[in-house]
């Protein structure tokens, strides 16, 4: 039998191959790694209403001792994550979650809880469990929360209840009572008074920018913004202006908010039940009030939607040369990007957009349609887990990471 002829390979040449096979699997390996798509973790922060049979119930204030009659539903504060619902609370109060921030591993979210709107607490979770955070003797309303590090900022309002003062009215004799409101913010719980309670005034949004922090918000008519506890007006006391978001990116500031101008009205007959006997018509001095969405670039205002006069800019987010506006025109939830506004909604009911968050190339929006918790991604609406015996829920923030 002939022997075989065994083609021989060097070895030099033999290690070559085998060298040059093992760097092309590694550069596969890290070429598919690097290009897998991740899936982002979306946040939604609001509430989620359900009957409670039915069960009218008798609830006294605290402050005045009335008794209001309500009919009794159960508020669930809740934080959808990818659009699956976890309820924060147990739906014994009017409690809702109001705004969601995620940091590393960490999910954290304010809210309040209470029907009755002064004397509300406050309340805070850092994924899931109830913390206590704010400082005691006085009742808060917290807005905004952000994270920087290891600090937590929030921004509200808080009242002294020795300082509220009731009030009686003739009719049905009603009573109500009001509250000096000052703004404030929250560094790990410690309040820092932005405002002297010489007029009411609120911290709407909070933004941290290395070390400094930016609030936005009002006093008075007047729309706000401190940096680091020193107030800037956006604008005059002429006409009523909140700013309700603020956002920095490099050098500028941004905030979002409205104008609110009364113009001189007209007489208009209106049909008045309660005032004569029997009803009858009447003519009645009725204003005309405009609404205008405004944002402010370093305190320069730029107005959106002025043909409809009664739209509001709720928040504003920036994602490189895009400035991106979540906010309501009439009864349509709305977008702005760069000023040019895209329709969330049909106006077939009443829809809000409350806040906007970017990632990536993807622009997040949540609000409502009707009594429906809405999310939108790209325009196009996303699923949230809403049991089928809810009457009505919210989706008050976003945010994704």
């Amino acid at each position: 039998m002939k022997n075989k002829k065994h083609i021989g390979i060097p070895l030099s040449v033999l290690i070559l191959i085998l060298a040059s096979a093992a760097v092309f699997s590694f550069c596969k390996s890290k070429n598919v790694a690097a290009h897998a798509a991740t899936t982002p973790e979306v946040y939604v922060a609001g509430f989620i209403v359900t009957p409670a049979d039915g069960e009218l119930i008798y609830t006294t204030s605290p402050y005045t001792g009335a008794d209001t009659l309500y009919n009794e539903k159960k508020y669930y504060a809740t934080v959808w994550k990818n659009g699956v619902a976890q309820k924060l609370t147990q739906g014994s109060e009017y409690e809702t979650a109001r705004f969601v921030f995620a940091s590393g591993d960490d999910v954290y979210v304010t809210g309040r809880q209470g029907r009755d709107f002064y004397r509300s607490p406050s309340k805070f979770w850092k994924n899931g469990i109830m913390q206590n955070v704010f400082d005691d003797g006085v009742q808060s309303h917290t807005n905004s929360i952000f994270i920087a590090g290891n600090d937590i900022h929030v921004a509200g309002f808080k009242n002294i209840p020795a300082e509220c003062q009731s009030f009686v009215t003739t009719e049905h004799d009603t009573i109500f009572y009001e509250c000096k409101n000052y703004a404030v913010i929250w560094k790990n719980g410690v309040a820092q008074q932005l405002t002297d309670g010489a007029v009411n005034a609120e911290a709407y949004s909070i933004f941290v920018s290395g070390d400094d922090v930016y609030a936005a918000g009002w006093e008075g008519n007047v729309a706000k913004l401190w940096k680091n506890g020193v107030a800037s007006d956006l604008s005059d006391a002429s006409h009523r202006a909140e700013a309700l978001s603020v956002f920095v990116s490099g050098n500028d500031v941004y905030v979002a908010g409205m104008v609110i101008v009364t113009e001189p009205g007209t007489l208009q007959r209106r049909h008045v039940p309660f005032t004569f006997f029997p009803p009858r018509d009447t003519m009645v001095y009725v204003p005309t009030i405009k609404i205008y969405a405004t944002v402010w670039k370093n305190g320069a205002a730029q107005y959106l939607a002025c043909e409809t006069y009664d739209a509001v800019a709720s928040s504003i987010f920036v994602a490189g040369t895009d400035v991106y506006v979540a906010g309501t025109d009439g009864r349509v939830a709305k977008l702005w990007k760069n000023g040019v506004a895209q329709s969330l909604t049909d106006g077939a009911v009443q829809a809000q957009a409350f806040t906007v968050f970017v990632q990536d190339a993807d622009v997040y929006v949540a609000g409502r349609e009707g009594n429906v918790a809405k999310l939108w991604k790209n325009g196009v609406e996303e699923d949230l887990e809403i049991p089928e015996e809810a009457i009505r829920s919210r989706a008050h923030t976003v945010y994704v990471k």
